[in-house]
């Protein structure tokens, strides 16, 4: 051992201690700890070598030791660091553009010919040429939505575009949309009960029609017992058909669905098959209650681009993700 030696170590372990980025917490101190506990142990070595209990060692292990984690510690600079196993790892933000959900098996990939053959199609540019499909499709939840294979397939029959224009200028739609306990009931039991004879028959007789539009009988509809029923609807058979349906009841007191019950062109809408594919979809019913989505989703151009087969497949796949984005920052 002798002095350059001793100044060449040090000169190496000092790279060590600099300014580096930030690295993974524990990275940095085990190294260094790795670096002086191999020190004692070479120091150890020497005092049983002086002793006549073992062979010589050089310093120079030490050197190339100390050199080596500074190569390290340059390379992971350039590379970035592992991740820290061991610890609380990073919370990545909620995105707020659209990104392709994650492929399950079976989902489209880059070499799927219909996803290429959509994203090549003259569909594909007019949609995003579209700024209000663009935007509509730039929230990430209601692209996965419309990813469902039989929705799109619904969604892009022109009946759909008739009907909701129907229900949006009826004025109801947003309503019965934006009432949770509407809003399951249309989702287990309305189509049952729109395709209820009994309820039917009911909703035809003149005078229950007009009782069933009196304010304040819609107010007590939701409590009133059996015997209420009776005499606010004039009806025995209606009220022991409302007795037991308090869900029924709650939909009927609202004067919005009311009015789709009632009326015989919105109940044979609300039985439509999209409408029912879309009750599956909460991300769905809370965009339809929006204007500006109902009317993106009317557009001519996402029309034809649900009614694409390769639609559904397209829009899971990074390629689609990224034409969005790149169509997004042009709007804007």
């Amino acid at each position: 051992m002798n002095t350059q030696d001793d100044a060449r170590l040090d000169a190496a372990l000092g790279e060590l201690t600099g300014a580096e980025p930030t690295l993974p917490a524990g990275f940095r101190p085990a190294v260094m700890d790795e670096v002086r506990r191999r020190e004692d142990d070479v120091a150890r070595t020497r005092r049983a070598t002086v002793n006549g209990e073992g062979g010589p060692m050089s310093k120079k292990v030490m050197i190339g030791l100390a050199a080596a984690a500074a190569v390290v510690f340059a390379v992971l600079a350039v590379t970035g660091f592992p991740p820290d196993l061991g610890g609380a790892q990073g919370t990545i933000g909620q995105a707020k553009r659209y990104t392709a959900p994650q492929i399950a098996e079976g989902d489209a990939n880059i070499g799927d010919p219909a996803v290429q053959q959509f994203l090549q199609s003259e569909t594909f540019a007019a949609l995003m040429a579209d700024p209000d499909a663009v935007k509509l499709l730039a929230n990430a939840e209601l692209a996965q939505a419309l990813g469902d294979q039989d929705l799109a397939a619904e969604l892009g029959r022109s009946r759909f575009a008739d009907d909701l224009a129907a229900l949006e200028a009826d004025g109801g739609l947003r309503r019965l949309l934006q009432d949770a306990e509407i809003v399951a009931f249309m989702r287990n039991e309305l189509r049952t009960y729109l395709d209820d004879e009994a309820l039917r028959r009911f909703l035809d007789d003149a005078e229950l029609r007009t009782r069933l539009s009196q304010a304040d009988l819609r107010t007590r509809l939701r409590s009133a017992t059996e015997a209420d029923l009776r005499r606010m609807l004039g009806n025995a058979d209606f009220a022991r058909y409302l007795a037991g349906r308090h869900t029924l009841r709650y939909a009927l007191a609202d004067e919005a669905m009311l009015r789709a019950m009632l009326s015989a062109d919105l109940r044979t809408r609300l039985r439509a098959n999209w409408f029912a594919q879309a009750l599956r979809s909460p991300v769905l019913l809370r965009a339809l209650s929006d204007p500006g989505v109902a009317q993106a989703l009317r557009a001519p151009a996402m029309l034809r681009a649900l009614a694409d087969p390769g639609f559904a497949k397209a829009i899971r796949s990074a390629e689609f993700a990224s034409a969005v984005r790149a169509a997004e920052l042009r709007t804007r």
